[in-house]
C-alpha cells in the first residue's frame, strides 16, 4: 500500500503545479520535501503539465547520522524488489535532497546494484523496466519501486540528460528529443515536417538525423551546414506568408520566439497542411504572461483545429511549456 506520492516539478513552478492539483483539502495535503520536490497524501494525481516526475512512496525509513548506518538504508529498501522477477532490468534512483545525509547518492546505487544481481536482477541506468527510488530529505528516506511509464520519465527526477551530441547546433535540439520521448511520438521513416522558427536548425537537424523530409521556416539564417542537406527545403521568411498545402506534412514543430497568441494564430492558418489525424509539436512561451490561464486560452483556440494530446513543463524547457496536439480528423 503506497504511502503517498513524490513529486517534482521546476523549483520557479511549484505555484504553478500547485494551482493544477486543485482538489478539496481532504482528498490531500502537499509537504514540502525540498526545493520543486513535494509528497502528496494521494494515490493518483494524473499527469499535470508542470509536473516532471512522480514515484509512490511505499516504505519510509529514518536516515541514520553516519555512513556505518547505510546498509540500514539498504535493509530498509530491499524488500521492494521482492516481486521482481529475475532478469528484470531495474535502475537505482537516488537523490539526497538533505545537508545532513551522511551517504552521497553514488554510494546508495552502488549498494543497493549489489542486491539487485545477488537477486538475479540487472543494474541499468538508461532503459529500465522498473525502478527503485530512493528520495532522502528531511532526515527520512522516501522509497518507491515502480515502473518509468508511473514515473512519467525514465530520469532521476525527470532530469533529462542525453549529453551534446556530435554536431549539435543547439541545446533547442534536446529540447525536441525529450519531447518525442516524454510524449512516446513515433513518426514512419522519411515523414515529412514542417519546423516553423527553425533558426538556427537545432530541431531541424534532430529531424533530419531520423530520416525525415524537412521543410524549415524563419526569418532568421538557418546554420549554413544543414543548407544543402538533400532532404531539406529552406524558406527564409515569416511563417504568416507560408501558402497552406492541403495534407502535406506528418508533423509540424513549431518553437517560435515570439507571444503565444500570434503563435497559435500562424498555426490555426497552417492546419490545414498537416495531414488529418497528423501531430503537432509547440512551445508556449510565457513572456511575462501568467503561465496557467495563457496555456488554457491557446488550448481553448487551438481546438479550432487540434486536439490536445498532452503537455509538459520538460527539463529542458525554461519559460515555457511543450504541448503535443493532433489535428482533427
Amino acid at each position: 500500500m503506497t504511502k503517498g506520492l513524490v513529486l517534482t516539478c521546476d523549483p520557479r513552478f511549484v505555484s504553478e503545479l500547485k494551482k493544477e492539483l486543485q482538489l478539496p483539502k481532504e482528498h490531500y495535503e502537499l509537504l514540502v520535501l525540498a526545493p520543486g520536490v513535494l509528497l502528496a497524501a494521494a494515490e493518483d494525481v494524473g499527469a499535470p503539465i508542470f509536473l516532471r516526475h512522480r514515484f509512490p512512496v511505499e516504505h519510509v525509513a529514518e536516515v541514520g547520522h553516519t555512513l556505518m548506518d547505510l546498509p540500514l538504508l539498504v535493509a530498509a529498501a530491499t524488500p521492494l524488489l521482492a516481486a521482481a522477477e529475475s532478469g528484470t532490468k531495474v535502475a537505482v534512483q537516488c537523490r539526497i535532497m538533505d545537508e545532513a545525509c551522511p551517504y552521497r547518492a553514488a554510494e546508495v546505487k552502488v549498494a543497493l546494484d549489489e542486491v539487485l544481481l545477488t537477486r538475479g536482477l540487472l543494474p541499468e541506468t538508461k532503459h529500465p523496466q522498473i525502478v527503485l527510488s530512493v528520495l532522502i530529505a528531511k532526515q527520512r528516506a522516501y522509497l518507491g519501486l515502480s515502473s518509468p511509464v508511473q514515473n512519467l520519465s525514465r530520469w532521476n527526477g525527470g532530469a533529462a540528460h542525453y549529453g551534446r551530441p556530435s554536431g549539435a547546433l543547439s541545446r533547442a535540439e534536446h529540447k525536441l528529443e525529450e519531447a518525442f520521448e516524454v510524449f512516446n511520438i513515433e513518426l514512419a521513416a522519411a515523414a515529412q515536417v514542417l519546423d516553423l522558427g527553425a533558426a538556427p536548425g537545432g530541431w531541424t537537424s534532430f529531424l533530419l538525423k531520423r530520416g525525415h523530409y524537412v521543410t524549415a521556416v524563419d526569418t532568421g539564417e538557418l546554420a549554413r551546414e544543414l543548407l544543402t542537406h538533400p532532404r531539406l527545403i529552406y524558406h527564409r521568411q515569416n511563417a504568416w506568408h507560408i501558402k497552406p498545402l492541403a495534407d502535406t506534412f506528418d508533423l509540424i514543430t513549431c518553437d517560435m520566439g515570439r507571444e503565444a497568441s500570434g503563435t497559435v494564430e500562424v498555426l490555426l492558418h497552417l492546419a490545414s497542411s498537416l495531414k488529418s489525424g497528423g501531430a503537432l509539436l509547440m512551445t508556449v512561451k510565457f513572456m511575462g504572461h501568467e503561465p496557467l490561464p495563457l496555456i488554457r486560452e491557446c488550448r481553448r483556440k487551438l481546438e479550432q483545429r487540434y486536439r490536445l494530446q498532452a503537455g509538459r513543463h520538460l527539463w529542458h524547457n525554461r519559460e515555457e511549456v511543450t504541448l503535443y496536439l493532433v489535428r482533427h480528423t
